[in-house]
């Protein structure tokens, strides 16, 4: 049979024994691809998974190759129906490609559809050689040539676990053509057609003569018939198909036809025609939206994409123009994914709208004719001005509103006058009023007096327009002449000016607005009406104060002139007191206290720095005096004898202080020039606080203010305190010791002053013959600071200088004749008057 076979396969196919060795041995017969042998043509006995069934087992295939449910069953096999009769000549096989499971040893059996047989050589079943790894493909020629449709792959030992993927080779056996044109190819030439070509069948799988060939199509994914065309001649090897839709993928396929009958069909080769020129976009409509007071009308387009694409839509382009201007064509150029597009238009006019898609190239326009409403113009004609003929004649002119101002065209405009009356306050009537109506944009106006306000509006068919502001009929003050500032204080400063020509208004207004360079926040403004006078003092201002002023004109129909303006600023002025929003009130038994210090508001100039003034409180000082400030000096003893208040410290305000702050006082440092003394036992203090200003070389003291109040704890307390307590060292017998000696001498102190007061008595009456020989007697005895001390004038000495110590000079509170000081008696001693006399001194 098989003798038979080959002798017939020579002759009928390949001619001779050569070609048939060759072309058999290395044509696959397709069981690697699915367009050759289809899923459904492989079987098995089993298969371990879904992943592992039948179809896996395709050579080169990526689904990890067949596999048995078992390794234990000898019979398993993979089956492939190669669904025609071929003559076999070779067989290859791989592993599995996830896993290392190979097939080591195989047999095959054929079958022509009824039986299956094993595979012999030599009358003897052949094993063939399997696989040593994953991939490695093992091809085996088959000596015998063996006739078949079904072939099985049995496994009989293997590697890991058997694992099957094959491939089969040989030549079909048929007397029609065997195989599918080769090099089959479709190309779109346009968006209506398609070339397909091929390649004449090899001779050895013609089995006789070809006639033709026949092409089938249709679109892909349709349900429809395949369409045919027929190709006559074996030397025709292309086809065009034309009348395809745009932009269209069609799938192809070609046949042989023999003398004997047809060959199988290629495979499916698709192709998509070119693009083209999209139909015109669907559905384009409008809506017009009404204008406001700040856009005019609109038109919005809407459309939707083209019935037909024939491409990939790339954009869309609107084009439109009006009646009124229709050579002037605007162009809108949008994106594939818009399909709206808003235009501004003017009323009144007729529009013509085209949109258009593009894809490759733009296709036809989709048109839309809108005529859109009239409206009222949105604003009044501006600029307008007028200028005087006569005394009594005015030409009144504007300029015309223009096409998108008016939204719709204008067809005249209205020209009101009113009257005002003179001075700011203004008042209309019917009777005071008319209206003038022009197609121009300018109007004269005759026997009109000072003063009228003109109003210009615009109309159009549908209506009037805005009345523009008042133009008033007038001529507007010039701006005041040399404008200056003779007399600058720290809050006033008066005004001059001169008329400017033709002097026409006795009516001035005087603007003013203050600012500091070292306080942002700060502003002061105001107005003030000036009337029959050039000069002006502005009063209330505030000190250290740049201030811009400005004056001009007020005519009489009440309108503002051209200003004059200049800047200057005022002198700074004492600073305010600090603002001390809770006293600070300390018991201490130390000699300092801590207390709260304030800022005060740095109004009337910059605040240099803040002094600390130290009262030290008794029964005859429970405040400062008044003149405190001319007193004031800077005690660095302790002696209060004179005056019991000083400065403790000058502390300065770099920064500038915004918020309360801690300051010790009695803490023994220098603040400045001045030092912050201790404070004493048993002492009652108030502490005050000022601002001081330094500008130019001139200090500006403000006033001060009370802080805290500082109570220190008596020295006597103390001593109780630690008696109670046991302590009997040599310190508290001394201290002791010094307040009965205290006690001793303040009671001498008195008998002794008794005794100089009676003395004095005495030298009074005495020296009065002295006294009114031409020298005023003092009205009354002068107090100094201790009691018992009294003062009387007596002629200075010769050189003119004083013996008094110079602390004590600068602090008398009672002027005394230029040629006199005082000086204090002695007592007497044993009834006799000692006649000796001293100078006051403090003890």
């Amino acid at each position: 049979m098989y003798d038979k076979l080959i002798l017939w396969v020579e002759t009928k196919v390949y001619g001779n024994y050569d070609c048939l060795l060759t072309a058999c041995h290395s044509q696959a017969i397709g069981v690697t691809s699915s367009d050759a042998i289809p899923d459904g043509s492989f079987s098995a006995s089993t298969q371990a998974n879904d992943g592992r069934g039948p179809s896996a087992g395709r050579l080169n295939g990526y689904n990890g190759g067949w596999a048995p449910k078992t390794n234990t069953n000898h019979t398993d096999y993979l089956q492939i129906d190669l669904q025609y009769d071929y003559v076999i000549c070779a067989v290859a096989t791989q592993g599995s490609v996830n896993s290392d499971q190979w097939t080591t040893k195989y047999k095959i059996k054929l079958s022509l559809g009824v039986t299956f047989n094993t595979y012999k050589e030599n009358n003897t079943e052949k094993v063939f050689n399997g696989n040593s790894g994953r991939n490695d493909i093992v091809k085996h020629g088959l000596r015998e040539y063996a006739l078949a449709r079904f072939i099985r792959f049995v496994p009989t030992e293997y590697y890991g676990y058997k694992a099957l993927r094959v491939e089969v080779y040989g030549v079909l056996l048929s007397t029609v053509p065997s195989q599918a044109p080769g090099n089959f190819t479709v190309t779109a030439i346009s968006s209506t057609s398609i070339k397909a070509s091929w390649a004449s069948l090899p001779e050895y799988a013609r089995h006789g003569d070809i006639t033709g060939y026949k092409l089938f199509y249709r679109q892909k994914g349709s349900v429809d018939n395949l369409v045919m065309e027929s190709v006559t001649g074996a030397e025709t090897l292309t086809k065009d198909f034309t009348n395809l839709n745009k932009y269209t993928k069609y799938g192809f396929q070609v046949l042989p036809v023999g003398s004997r009958g047809e060959g199988p069909k290629s495979s499916v080769k698709v192709e998509q025609t070119l693009e083209d020129a999209p139909t015109i976009p669907s559905n384009l409509s409008q809506a017009e939206i009404m204008p406001d007071k700040q856009v005019g009308p609109k038109i919005k387009l809407t459309w939707y994409k083209p019935a037909e694409e024939n491409g990939i839509i790339r954009s869309y382009t609107v084009f439109y123009s009006h009646n009124e201007d229709p050579y002037n064509i605007h162009t809108k150029t949008l994106k594939q994914n818009i399909f709206s597009y808003t235009v501004d238009v003017l009323g009144g006019a007729t529009y013509q709208f085209h949109v258009r898609a593009a894809t490759i190239k733009p296709g036809p326009n989709a048109t839309l004719s809108v005529a859109v409403n009239d409206y009222e113009p949105s604003v009044a004609p501006n600029d307008a001005s007028f200028s005087r003929l006569n005394q009594t004649t005015f030409n009144i002119s504007w300029s015309p509103l223009t096409r998108k101002e008016s939204y719709s065209k204008v067809i005249s405009y209205e020209v009101k006058i009113s009257l005002v009356l003179s001075g700011s306050r203004q008042k209309r009537s019917p009777a005071n009023s008319k209206t003038v109506n022009t197609t121009k944009a300018f109007v004269i106006l005759y026997d009109i007096q000072p003063c009228y306000n003109v109003y210009v509006r615009a109309y159009t068919k549908a209506g009037p327009g805005p009345y523009g502001q008042p133009l008033p009929l007038e001529l507007i003050p010039g701006a005041p002449n040399n404008l200056r500032a003779t007399d600058s204080q720290s809050t006033e400063m008066t005004l001059e000016w001169v008329r400017p020509q033709p002097a026409m208004e006795e009516e001035w207004k005087v603007e003013y607005s203050g600012k500091k360079s070292y306080n942002n926040s700060f502003s002061h403004e105001g107005s003030k009406d000036v009337q029959g006078t050039t000069k002006y003092t502005l009063d209330n201002l505030v000190p250290g104060t740049k201030y811009d002023l400005r004056v001009y004109g007020i005519s009489k129909c009440g309108n503002n002139g051209f200003p004059s303006s200049f800047e200057v600023e005022t002198k700074i002025g004492e600073p305010l007191a600090p603002v001390v929003l809770s006293l600070t009130t300390r018991k201490v038994a130390e000699l300092q206290a801590e207390i709260d210090l304030w800022p005060a508001e740095q109004r009337n100039g910059p605040i240099s720095a803040y002094q600390i003034i130290i009262l030290k409180v008794s029964d005859c000082v429970q405040e400062l005096p008044k003149d405190f400030h001319l007193k004031l000096k800077d005690l660095n003893d302790e002696n209060l004898n004179f005056h019991p208040f000083y400065i403790a410290a000058e502390i300065e305000n770099d920064p500038v202080h915004e918020k309360s702050w801690n300051f010790t006082v009695g803490d023994g440092k220098s603040y400045g020039t001045f030092i912050n003394k201790e404070l004493r036992k048993g002492g009652n203090y108030f502490a005050y606080q000022r601002a001081i200003t330094r500008f130019n070389g001139q200090i500006l003291e403000g006033y001060a203010r009370k802080v805290a109040s500082i109570s220190v704890t008596p020295e006597s307390l103390k001593y109780t305190k630690e008696t109670i307590k046991g302590d009997t060292s040599e310190s508290q017998v001394f201290r002791a010791a010094v307040i009965a000696l205290c006690c001793i001498v303040f009671f001498l102190l008195i008998v002794i002053g008794a005794l100089i007061w009676r003395l004095r008595r005495t030298e009074l009456n005495k020296k009065a013959t002295t006294v009114n020989s031409g020298i005023p007697a003092p009205s009354g005895g002068h107090q100094v600071s201790e009691p018992g001390v009294y003062m009387e004038l007596h002629p200075r000495p010769s050189e003119g200088k004083s013996r008094e110590p110079p602390e004590y000079q600068s602090l008398q509170d009672t002027q005394v004749t230029s040629n006199y000081y005082n000086v204090g008696f002695k007592r007497e001693r044993s009834g006799k008057k000692d006649g000796g006399i001293y100078e006051n001194s403090h003890s």
